[in-house]
């Protein structure tokens, strides 16, 4: 019996708008336009490249079991369907040297995981159905309306090698007047009743180091940021209309006992940084972090003339293996408008083998000791300690303090240097080294103010030969300045506030 050709055209198009496709290679390049329609199943037992034009419209379903090489353009992948990774076995890595954009990216997996050897974004939903998904060092974006889905401990998104990799989870989300946002469902809890703008909310899964003492010590396997614009870590201060709660899972302990866990965040004050613990509750069922609303709680309370700035940057240590500096502060100031006595108070996150402190006083470059008081010994515990100097030398401008702990066995560390003044002067150089010098000097500057200065290196005329501009803040401050330039002479630094109102200078020879 004779089929009529059209007849049996038409039989063919029905057939294959009913059934899925299956293409079954090792490797299918595409250079040219692709389409697939929407309630249509594409299986590709292979791997997917795009080279040169390629272009696939995807409206169905598009499944594979190998690798996804986009080195065509980043609009590679258009359509609002989904992209399934599926295999029994094998890694499959997205990787090319273009960017891709999916719509739907689901992980479908019974073994193996999907790696990230370049940067992807997702506009609608990241499922994780079955399998784990390793970022490595890439940067995952999700985009305003996207969406984890599915995510569980056993399928999830991680690191690979939570000491290196630095992969992250990013989206960027207007944030006003919110109660327990989790945006994109990337794991936080945010209530804020202000407006903060256009912030990237980031999840990491690299290990968090300790800081002074402890930097051995390690955080569990991810951390939270909430970045600005300009990419820099908001200023955030916990309170009552500010909080942020974190969830974790029980992979990513990375050794920590969850009875022991606590939150920290992230703390600059004087050019120092470290991380400092909040006083709240962990519930070990819902693997759930939730702070108190004051960040300093019974670890921390801030005096009226001393300020910590708290950044929105976020991870979960233990009591038993504690992250903050040993050195948490060390400050100096007037008792009061008489300039009669100067007030001394410094906090350690922990001590050991700690005998006493001196303090220590300097008008020029000569430091002495003039009170000792007793160290706690041994402690893991935040200690407050405050004292006076109740006879500051009455005919200089600018004393200087610092501490020297001293252990049982001898040996002994300094604290930073803290500075009062009894003049309007706002800054000093302590130092210039090395000196002589022949490529680079090093200044330690002290403020009583945070400002911009201008740092002029003069030659014998006044002729400015060098200049550099940079942010002071409260406390010593350090930096650098290259002289390499420079003729064998002597020479004047000279520092100027930005208002022009303080200056300090000191010579050095090059």
């Amino acid at each position: 019996m004779k089929i009529n050709k059209l007849v049996l055209t038409l039989f063919v198009v029905l057939l294959l708008s009913i059934l899925n496709y299956c293409f079954s290679q090792d490797l299918l390049t595409v250079k040219n336009s692709v389409k697939i329609k929407e309630n249509t199943n594409v299986y590709i037992k292979g791997a997917v490249k795009g080279e040169s034009g390629g272009k696939i419209t995807n409206s169905g379903i598009l499944k594979l079991t190998g690798n996804w090489t986009n080195n065509a353009l980043p609009s590679f992948l258009a359509g609002n369907g989904e992209l399934v990774f599926t295999s029994s076995t094998a890694l499959q890595t997205i990787k090319g040297d273009e960017t891709t954009e999916f719509n739907k990216f689901t992980i479908d997996k019974s073994s193996g995981n999907v790696s990230l050897d370049q940067d992807v974004s997702v506009t609608n939903t990241l499922r994780m159905t079955n399998g784990q998904l390793d970022l490595k060092n890439a940067t995952l974006t999700l985009g305003s309306d996207a969406s984890i889905v599915n995510e569980t401990n056993d399928n999830r998104i991680k690191v690979g090698d939570i000491q290196n990799n630095t992969g992250i989870i990013q989206t960027t989300r207007p944030i006003s007047n919110v109660t327990d946002l989790d945006p994109g469902n990337i794991g936080v809890s945010l209530t804020n009743n202000s407006n903060l703008g256009e912030i990237t909310i980031v999840r990491g899964h690299q290990l968090q180091s300790g800081t002074g003492s402890f930097s051995g010590n390690t955080s569990i396997a991810r951390y939270i940021e909430l970045r600005n614009s300009s990419n820099e870590l908001i200023d955030f201060e916990l309170d009552g209309n500010n909080k942020i709660n974190m969830t974790y899972w029980d992979a990513e302990l990375n050794g920590h006992i969850e009875s022991e866990l606590e939150q920290y965040q992230w703390v600059k004050e004087g050019g120092g940084e470290w991380w400092t613990p909040l006083v709240g509750t962990v519930n070990a069922t819902n693997n759930l972090s939730t702070p108190d609303n004051s960040p300093y709680s019974s670890y921390f309370e801030e005096p009226n003339w001393y300020s910590l700035n708290f950044y929105g940057k976020y991870t979960l240590g233990s009591t038993s293996n504690p992250l903050p500096v040993e050195w948490l502060y060390f400050i100096a100031d007037w008792q009061d408008e008489t300039c009669s006595t100067v007030h001394l108070k410094w906090e350690t996150a922990s001590e050991t083998n700690a005998d006493y402190y001196a303090i220590q006083r300097s008008v020029n470059t000569n430091w002495e000791t003039i009170k000792t008081t007793g160290a706690a010994g041994f402690s893991t515990q935040n200690l407050e300690y405050t004292d006076c100097d109740e006879t500051p030398p009455i005919d200089a401008d600018m004393i200087y303090y610092r501490l020297k702990q001293v252990d049982y066995d001898g040996n002994f560390k300094y604290s930073d240097i803290d500075v009062v003044m009894r003049s309007e002067k706002a800054i000093d150089i302590i130092s210039i080294f090395p000196n002589p010098a022949d490529d680079v000097i090093n200044l330690e500057i002290i403020s009583t103010k945070n400002t911009q200065i201008y740092m002029y290196v003069l030659d014998k005329l006044g002729k400015t030969v060098v200049l550099q501009q940079a942010e002071i803040v409260k406390g010593t401050n350090k930096f650098s300045l290259n002289i390499s330039h420079l003729a064998p002479a002597i020479y004047t630094v000279l520092v100027i506030t930005e208002s022009g109102h303080y200056k300090a200078q000191k010579e050095f020879v090059k």
